[in-house]
């Protein structure tokens, strides 16, 4: 067969730096290029990546440290001195290439802004470099707060409760006492009553310390960001599960810290990476003076973003050889298996489900992949109508993983409190959480009682898991396991139990184990595949050791068959069948989806059946007490979407009518379709149909290489028939036709008599039928005999625009028949007319449909004001959030498939008022000062005689109000939740920066500059100066002058980069436009001139003047009367971004006046 050069995507010319369409290109990406990567470049010019490298720190030497502190120090130590070393040559390359970077040595990479193609292209030819991979955003999943809450049990809430907590309290003495505990979240109210006397950042006297104990690299909580604070509420809630007083909390008596690497409900990736790397060396409030000895114990987070996403994992392995225990929350995508987030989805992670008060799991708790060996979540725990603490001194009831995770991370500080022998052991801590949490059954997703992928080990059993901790003085319980002939049995599984609660774990090879115990009498039970339970009871004592030798009888087997079929009764070939907890290798069905397993020891077993083609994975129950058959119906697959597939007897044959001018080999056509064609819940009208067996909706692809989907390479939103290379000879035709009356109108496209390339004697009729409700279904009327007609070297299935989903019927297998058909299906539609209060339809307004964690699809009404959704099965909101129309929210559940869910909406203009005083810090109302809100829509106003301010027609939803003066005061920046007329009071800060930057206006000396710097809209170039800049701490030999008003400055021994800002605002360079530097005695001049405001007609000049002394001018030219220009919109600053350090003067500019930034005096 004919296999040609797979051009998995293209790249744009400008990428290859060749100047041929990319069309024409067949130059295969680099393979440690991710085709994310591409895929942004293919729109935009520029892109923000991470080049990650292939050297790793080896953190193996902390195994054998003992004590929190060594291990983090290790950690700090040998991760620093790997990223120094291996980055050297790449931060050279990076220097020479005028780029700018940011350098971390937690995870070895650097984050590189705006690289262009050519030099993305050249960092992904390295030698040093593993992967390229571009900058993302993660999120938050929503807290459904929706739920009631549950009454508490002996005044704890029920998850503490249920965890156990207070039997640990009361029995061992332990809230959590010399534990740290710290999150990644959205910050945490750091005085709530229930979390300010746990707060490490809390002195003796009452006040706080905030060094070490705090960090903002999103500047969220201000600027510089020294006090925390939640903007969203989430991360106060999960802290108050953590260690919470008045029983919210699972170890009140811990210690906490809190990073936060979320803005709001989104995170990103760069932030993350701060966090974690903070995590394992605190600093001061400065950036400066790591701590790895006030590392915390564990972090808890979550958050989290797809499944499969490996970013963050080298940043759990650096925590977990640091000692640091990492625990993430699962996700809120369940009911539906492989649902699990990244980075939960790690076998590094403990990664958290959630369950309801009743014991049952929560609908919403994300499950584990039936195709992953590894088993996720590890373990569930109460996230269902939790109540914790939340912003302003208050509480609250949320839903989640989010929840849960908390409840797990509490655990661990109770676990770590009560044995300092396991601190800082990651792996018996988790084989102890995992050993004590209590079963529960559940095969929906694959796996054993004992571990599947909805509960994962079972539910979370603190007071069990502290039990059987190494304690005080302890005994230990050794033995053997032996048959009846005294032959040691291999690997038995052993469960101890002691007062209700039991741990299972697993002896040796040679049937031995050792077990540390506290002093007590405990019920010993042993089982070995193919023989019987056997138990004893046995007593441990302070510093001795009780012995006991088990003796299993052996059981007869059996021999069982059975058939696996799929949706129709058809049989299943290629379901992967096991028996649970057996050393049987798993065995794959055959052709007619028979199986065979001979030798099965009599008992009762769970049979696994791993799903394949439209057949999902399911578990059933075998009794063994002779030979057996078993017949499995398994479930329909889905794929993450929703979509998906069974196998259904051919229909009545539907033929194409009119030929496609569609011959020969690799030929592709475009279509119009004659209705809207929803596929993976997006419209499409036009089409794209290839002689090679496919249909795509976005592009022309006449790929004839095919390949496993879901693929990120080419072609995606695409429906595979028969992907392969196939020919239309003069005997084959390529026919189309239309069926039906709308809304039931359906799309036939007909292969018909078509050849295989690599098989010229075969025939192939099949087609593909689309329905203007979003069903497809592949029929196949006849085929050739034969392995290659039959699908041996085709692909089957249907994939969306990302590459990222795909539900896969085959892919080089024979398992098509003549006659048989495949139906996808699984959409539903939420449709309806947007009208404003006088009964206008409305167009171009923005409709988002929102799922419990997130926005699932976006539309914008048509000129007759209509939306349209083809959402899967799920719950949702139909949501407007937009500055000119009031915020609109309505339920649109699609219970079933087709459903048809009408909702039409009624907008009313938005008109919010914003009313308050500003004061100054003693109290005393400002007049004069001038307030704003970030959208620049919305005139600024001047506060009156008493401070007083009125903003009118204020957007609803999140906004910023923000407080400036003609000094150089710091200003005032807070956020809002605006759903209607607010009140909102507002002081004023310190006149300096905590590094002691201050500035000062004085009089105008306008210099012009004189030579010429080559910059365009989208590149920067660097400038060596006349002399050594001090600024933040540093000094700087060059600067990097960009076009967007900001001069760079950057570190490559501490990565640090700092910046002066006379004007921020992108800008357009065309030939009246320039940027041009000067000396002028001990100065040194950088001025814009004449450059234009983006999107606008406004033209400005500024400039900055360097001194050696560190102090900076700001200077300003022409500067257009307008507010946009001289008002509130534009930030004048000096900023190091890891300080963080940030000293801003908010507008009142005007040509007449000049800012000088002073540092602070040294001593």
């Amino acid at each position: 067969m004919r296999r040609r050069l797979l051009p998995v995507l293209l790249l744009p010319a400008l990428l290859l730096g060749a100047g041929v369409p990319a069309a024409a290109q067949s130059t295969p990406l680099p393979e440690r290029l991710d085709r994310a990567v591409a895929a942004e470049l293919a729109k935009n010019d520029t892109v923000d990546v991470f080049v990650m490298l292939k050297e790793k720190a080896d953190l193996s030497g902390g195994r054998s440290l003992t004590g929190h502190a060594a291990k983090a120090r290790h950690g700090y130590d040998t991760l620093r001195a790997t990223a120094e070393r291996s980055q050297r040559g790449l931060r050279a390359f990076l220097r020479g290439s005028k780029a700018l970077f940011t350098p971390y040595w937690l995870v070895n990479s650097v984050l590189v802004r705006g690289a262009s193609p050519d030099l993305v292209k050249r960092l992904a030819e390295r030698p040093d470099v593993a992967r390229v991979r571009p900058a993302g955003t993660v999120s938050i999943p929503k807290p459904d707060r929706t739920v009631k809450a549950v009454a508490q049990a002996d005044g704890v809430e029920w998850g503490v409760d249920g965890v156990g907590a207070p039997r640990v309290w009361s029995q061992y003495g332990t809230k959590g006492e010399g534990i740290v505990v710290a999150t990644i979240d959205s910050g945490v109210q750091y005085d709530h009553p229930a979390l300010a006397a746990t707060y490490r950042g809390r002195k003796a006297d009452g006040t706080y310390d905030h060094n070490y104990n705090w960090f903002d690299p999103t500047l969220v909580c201000g600027v510089p960001s020294v006090t925390p604070c939640d903007n969203y509420g989430h991360g106060t809630h999960t802290m108050g599960t953590i260690v919470g007083s008045g029983g919210i909390g699972v170890a009140p008596g811990a210690t906490w810290i809190t990073a936060k690497g979320c803005e709001s409900n989104t995170c990103k990736d760069a932030y993350l990476l701060e966090a974690g790397q903070w995590m394992v060396a605190p600093t001061d409030l400065q950036g400066a003076n790591p701590r790895p000895d006030l590392a915390p114990h564990l972090v808890s987070n979550s958050w989290g973003g797809n499944g499969g996403d490996p970013f963050y994992r080298e940043i759990v392995d650096a925590w977990v050889g640091a000692g640091i225990f990492p625990l993430f929350a699962a996700g809120n995508d369940g009911p539906e298996c492989g649902t699990a987030h990244s980075p939960g989805d790690y076998d590094t992670t403990y990664a958290v489900g959630a369950y309801q008060s009743d014991g049952s799991i929560a609908d919403f708790s994300s499950r584990g992949d039936p195709d992953n060996a590894e088993i996720k979540p590890n373990i569930t725990a109460p996230g269902a109508a939790v109540r914790s603490s939340v912003p302003g001194g208050k509480y609250d009831v949320y839903s989640g993983t989010s929840m849960a995770t908390p409840h797990v991370a509490g655990a661990v500080a109770l676990l770590w409190s009560a044995s300092p022998a396991l601190r800082g052991d990651v792996a018996a801590t988790r084989r102890l959480l995992d050993e004590t949490a209590v079963d529960v059954e559940d095969y929906s997703c694959g796996g054993s009682t004992a571990d599947n992928r909805v509960w994962g080990e079972g539910r979370l059993d603190s007071f069990a898991a502290v039990t059987f901790a190494p304690r005080g003085t302890t005994g230990t319980l050794t033995g053997t396991v032996r048959d009846g002939a005294g032959t040691p049995l291999a690997n038995p599984t052993l469960t101890v139990t002691t007062g209700g609660v039991k741990r299972t774990t697993t002896g040796a090879a040679n049937g031995a184990f050792s077990l540390p115990l506290a002093p007590g009498t405990y019920e010993v039970s042993a089982w070995v595949f193919g023989f019987a339970t056997a138990t004893t009871s046995v007593t441990v004592t302070a510093g001795g050791t009780a012995t006991s030798t088990l003796t299993l009888p052996v059981v007869p087997r059996h021999d069982v068959y059975g058939e696996v079929r799929q949706s129709g009764g058809e049989p299943l070939p290629g379901a992967v069948v096991s028996i649970e907890n057996t050393p049987y290798t798993p065995v794959t069905t055959e052709g007619d989806g028979t199986f065979a397993m001979l030798g099965v020891p009599a008992g009762t077993w769970r049979v696994n059946v791993k799903g394949a083609r439209c057949g999902g994975s399911t578990t059933v129950t075998l009794k063994v007490d002779g030979d057996e058959f078993l017949q499995i119906d398994t479930p329909l697959r889905k794929d993450s979407f929703g979509n998906k597939c069974d196998v259904v007897p051919q229909l009545t044959w539907v033929p194409g009518t009119t030929p496609l001018a569609l011959t020969g080999d690799d030929g592709s056509l475009a279509v119009t379709l004659p209705f809207t064609f929803p596929l993976y819940g997006k419209p499409y009208k036009k089409a794209w149909i290839s002689t090679n067996g496919f249909i795509n909706f976005e592009r022309l692809s006449t790929l004839s290489f095919n390949g496993p989907i879901p693929s990120g390479g080419l072609p995606n939103t695409a429906v595979y028939a028969f992907w392969d290379d196939l020919v239309v000879d003069s005997s084959a035709q390529v026919l189309a036709a239309s069926y039906g009356t709308a809304p039931n109108r359906r799309y036939v496209v007909e292969w018909r008599n078509v050849t295989l390339y690599s098989q010229p004697t075969a025939r192939l009729t099949f087609s593909a039928e689309l329905h203007e409700n979003g069903q497809i279904l592949f029929q196949y009327k006849s085929l050739s005999t034969g392995q290659m007609p039959r699908g041996s070297s085709a692909t089957v299935g249907i994939e969306n625009s990302t590459g990222m989903i795909a539900l896969e019927y085959a892919t080089d297998q024979p398992v098509l028949r003549p006659g048989m058909g495949i139906r996808y299906y699984g959409s539903g539609v939420v449709q309806g007319i947007v009208r404003d209060s006088a009964g206008n339809v409305l167009k171009d307004v923005e409709i988002s449909l929102i799922t419990p964690t997130g926005t699932l699809l976006e539309t914008v009404t048509d000129a007759s004001g209509i939306y349209r959704f083809y959402p899967p099965t799920g719950r949702y909101h139909v949501v407007v959030a937009t500055a000119e129309w009031e915020y609109t929210r309505i339920e649109a559940d699609i219970t079933e498939e087709g459903q048809v869910r009408d909702i039409d909406l009624t907008l009313y203009p938005v008109d919010n008022r914003l009313t308050g005083t500003v004061r100054d810090a003693a109290g005393k109302p400002l007049p004069g000062v001038t307030v704003a809100v970030l959208d620049r829509t919305v005139q600024p106003v001047v506060t009156d005689a008493d401070g007083a301010y009125v903003l009118n027609g204020v957007a609803g939803g999140t906004e910023w109000i923000q407080v400036f003066t003609r000094a150089c005061d710091i200003w005032i920046q807070k956020r809002l939740t605006v759903t209607g007329d607010l009140v909102v009071d507002l002081t004023r800060g310190m006149p300096l920066d905590p590094s002691g930057f201050a500035c000062e206006r004085r009089p105008r000396a306008y210099v012009e500059g004189t030579d010429p710097v080559a910059i365009s809209d989208t590149t920067s170039a660097m400038v060596p100066l006349p002399f050594e800049f001090p600024l933040t701490g540093d000094r700087f030999s060059s600067v990097g002058v960009t076009s967007v008003g900001l001069l760079l400055f950057y570190d490559p021994l501490s990565g640090k980069w700092s910046w002066a800002t006379p004007f921020s605002e992108a800008f357009t360079y065309d030939d009246q436009a320039s940027v041009r530097t000067a000396t002028v005695g001990e100065s040194f001049v950088v001025e814009w001139k004449n450059v234009r405001i983006a999107d606008t007609d406004l033209r400005v000049t500024f400039e900055a003047i360097l001194y050696p002394d560190g102090r900076i001018l700001y200077q300003y030219g022409d500067l257009p009367d307008v507010p946009r220009v001289r008002g509130g919109g534009v930030p004048v600053e000096i900023a190091n971004a890891y300080g963080p350090n940030r000293l801003l003067i908010w507008g009142a500019l005007d040509p007449e006046t000049a800012f000088e930034v002073r540092p602070a005096p040294q001593t």
